[in-house]
């Protein structure tokens, strides 16, 4: 028997537990995507916070340098190291505002190179530290009533006689016109030094070679040989002197009328008058200006004084009192 059109229809439509099993499925995908676009949203913004955070950090560590460094360039040149320091670092940007940082948070101590420990007020005074912050807005945190977050950051800058250079002259000369105490100042340097063939207070050198070769070799031609080049020594090297080479003098007149006349020599732990005839360690550098030259037969002999100079390149560790600082460097 056909089935009547009731129950044709009967047959077509859905169950009423089937419609309700539907609609219930398609209400969990609904909560699951709104949880998973909540998860997301949450994600994204912890990962803007990390990133404006991170950012941020980046920029206060490099006001920090340019203050410690700016600092530590006007202590070791007499100069206001908190203002210096300041002024420095108003010139760079944290966080899209114009940086500060508090007077409190820049401090002058003393760096000891071998530990890498910085003492606040310490002795003798050769570095700054700069501690600056920021306050940044938080996206996400905010929600949950941390609406800040502070980065801080911090950076040593330190100078020092300098411990290891490249002399510009074969000659070394001895420690003892020059002060025990620290000197920045010309005032505390020896006003002459007298350099004679008779060898009381300095010597020509050959520096680290013990072979055959001559001072004048160091030097550029058309004074020297030019057959050498100086090598980097530091403090705590044994050199060797000579005083035989009497042709040098000669050689540093040709230096004296060409109108070259400033130079960098190390400084020997020998006495005056002392053996300048042997080998003997370094114990620092004196920047010298050649005032007078005799190279005569029966006379030779140079005439001198050192000057200060704070920013030659090098790592601190020399003589305090001999005037030649290495210029300001981060050291952490």
């Amino acid at each position: 028997m056909g089935q009547t059109r009731s129950q044709i229809r009967g047959a077509m439509t859905t169950p009423r537990s089937v419609r309700t099993r539907s609609r219930r499925q398609r209400g969990a995908v609904l909560v699951t995507v709104g949880v998973a676009l909540l998860t997301f949203l949450a994600m994204a913004a912890v990962g803007v916070d990390l990133a404006h955070l991170a950012f941020t950090a980046t920029e206060v560590q490099s006001v920090a340098e340019v203050a410690a460094t700016a600092g530590a360039e006007a202590l070791i040149n007499g100069g206001n190291v908190v203002a210096e320091a300041q002024t420095v670092a108003a010139r760079n940007m944290v966080d899209g505002r114009p940086a500060a940082i508090a007077a409190g948070n820049i401090e002058v101590g003393a760096y000891a190179p071998a530990t890498r420990t910085f003492t606040a007020g310490g002795t003798p005074a050769n570095a700054v530290r700069a501690t600056p912050s920021a306050t940044v807005q938080n996206l996400l945190a905010g929600i949950f009533g941390d609406f800040t977050s502070t980065v801080q950051k911090s950076a040593i800058a330190a100078s020092g006689a300098l411990g290891s250079g490249q002399p510009t002259l074969p000659l070394a000369l001895g420690e003892c016109p020059f002060s025990q105490d620290s000197c920045l100042d010309q005032s505390c340097l020896p006003k002459f030094i007298t350099v004679k063939d008779t060898l009381d207070t300095g010597a020509w050198t050959t520096f680290l070679s013990t072979g055959n070769g001559a001072a004048k070799d160091f030097l550029a031609k058309p004074c020297g040989t030019g057959k050498e080049t100086a090598p980097v020594i530091g403090v705590g090297d044994s050199i060797s002197l000579n005083g035989g080479t009497t042709d040098i003098f000669q050689v540093v007149n040709c230096l004296f009328n060409l109108g070259i006349r400033e130079f960098l020599v190390p400084v020997v732990g020998v006495s005056c008058p002392g053996k300048f005839n042997q080998s003997a360690p370094v114990v620092g550098f004196a920047t010298i200006v050649i005032d007078a030259v005799t190279a005569t037969r029966k006379t030779k002999s140079i005439e001198l004084h050192p000057v200060i100079r704070t920013d030659v390149l090098g790592p601190p560790g020399g003589c305090a009192g001999c005037g030649t600082w290495s210029a300001a460097r981060l050291v952490s």
